[in-house]
């Protein structure tokens, strides 16, 4: 029987997700917010294979003339290609998007967050607002950027750029008002930093080509996580992650964070909005 566990990662310190569009117009080097779930399953992959004594002596990349055992437990279809009707991830069956993770100073899980919708934004008097649409007549084209809808709603609108918890995610399901609650704004949990860094040619230091990394660091307390579906013996294969975390290494730069595991019981499953926790009815952690 498969299982699901929570992972976060806690970042030790700045970190930087590339992406092809990190690059700006201006010697800069933009950070994605979250990690993307191609990176994510990189290092669950190798995790597993580390963990197991099947990675060569570079720590990088699979011993040679271990195919059957690698794929075993980490399949045959490229983390690139998660979008295939049918994949191959071995022992991991299914990874969730990235969201965020509150922990206490006993580590215990209090709230699950994830970012809102672009139709939430802020308003002046500090309260949230969900944009207004009303079907338009004209008939519906792919060129029609809002679907064959126009907006109605009226006034200045303010980017909301907030992380919603499970209480205010239920509101924005069931169309309530809702709060606007500073501490979660995304800014305050994910937050923007830069350094100089020195460019590279095919991955080779040009001295003198400066430019400026926009990365972050998070918020204390903070984790990025997700949620994983696995088949029996994942526990055993990756014990050390269930006990008290150990280090991992994320994105290009090699970010370092703290991975740890563990299981989704009643407490943490109520920690979800309502829409993501029925994902986990009949489940019953053992």
């Amino acid at each position: 029987m498969d299982k699901f566990y929570l992972i976060t990662f806690t970042p030790l310190g700045r970190f930087y997700f590339g992406s092809s569009n990190s690059w700006g117009e201006s010697f800069y080097a933009s950070s994605l917010k979250f990690p993307t779930q191609t990176t994510i399953l990189g290092c669950l992959r190798r995790s597993m294979l580390k963990q197991n004594d099947l990675l060569d002596d570079s720590g990088r990349y699979p011993k040679k003339d271990y195919n059957g055992q690698i794929q075993s437990l980490t399949g045959k279809s490229k983390a690139k290609g998660l979008d295939e009707t049918e994949l191959d991830l071995g022992i991991i069956k299914k990874i969730s998007p990235v969201f965020v993770a509150q922990s206490n100073s006993n580590g215990d899980i209090e709230n699950i967050l994830f970012p809102l919708p672009v139709d939430v934004y802020k308003k002046k008097e500090c309260k949230l607002g969900i944009l207004e649409y009303e079907k338009k007549d004209s008939k519906l084209t792919s060129r029609d950027e809002n679907y064959g809808y126009k907006k109605i709603t009226e006034g200045k609108i303010y980017p909301a750029e907030i992380m919603g918890d499970k209480n205010m995610w239920d509101d924005y399901l069931q169309s309530k008002e809702l709060d606007y609650n500073s501490k979660y704004e995304m800014d305050k949990i994910i937050i923007p930093t830069s350094q100089p860094g020195i460019a590279r040619k095919e991955r080779i230091k040009e001295d003198g080509a400066f430019y400026r990394k926009k990365d972050f660091i998070m918020a204390e307390g903070f984790s990025y996580a997700i949620i994983s579906e696995v088949d029996n013996g994942f526990e055993n294969l990756m014990k050390i992650y269930f006990e008290t975390g150990s280090l991992v290494f994320l994105g290009g730069e090699q970010s370092k964070f703290i991975m740890k595991i563990m299981g989704l019981n009643e407490d943490v499953k109520s920690k979800f909005p309502t829409g993501v926790s029925r994902f986990f009815n009949g489940y019953n952690p053992t």
